[in-house]
């Protein structure tokens, strides 16, 4: 994994995030993309801390500073993302008035969710059982 690309795409999410809070013309469908984008990447920068934690287990010992370490890094990065997701949050709040855009967000973080299950089923059932449980968890969607 590489962390120097985790830690760009955090880097460039934040910009991303703070245009759209600056912005008045930040629609609904923008905040909940970043929504989406920083649930992705807090995902990836919690995977590469797993990987990382060992390497600098081994960097320390060959004497490189602490400060250097990617798991400092990656927790910076992996701090930033979650505030980029309180600023999404709020940025939501522009359009709680709209009953039909509540609607909508919770049909989106509803397939969402039922994808991020269907990621992890996907690792420990055979592909038979795997199109089953889809079929059902689509089918309790409609």
């Amino acid at each position: 994994m590489d962390v120097v690309k985790v830690v760009e795409e955090i880097d460039k999410l934040v910009e991303r995030s703070q245009r759209l809070v600056e912005s008045s013309r930040t629609n609904y469908d923008q905040v909940v993309e970043l929504m989406t984008t920083a649930r992705r990447l807090r995902r990836r920068a919690t995977s590469a801390l797993k990987v990382v934690d060992d390497l600098d287990e081994v960097a320390v010992d060959e004497g490189q500073p602490r400060s250097e370490l990617k798991a400092t890094t990656l927790q910076q990065a992996a701090k930033n993302v979650e505030a980029v997701e309180s600023q999404a949050r709020m940025l939501i709040g522009r359009f709680l008035g709209e009953d039909e855009r509540i609607a909508a967000l919770k049909a989106r973080l509803r397939q969402e969710i039922v994808q991020e299950l269907l990621d992890i089923v996907n690792a420990f059932v055979d592909p038979s059982t795997y199109q089953k449980i889809r079929r059902q968890l689509i089918k309790s969607e409609l």
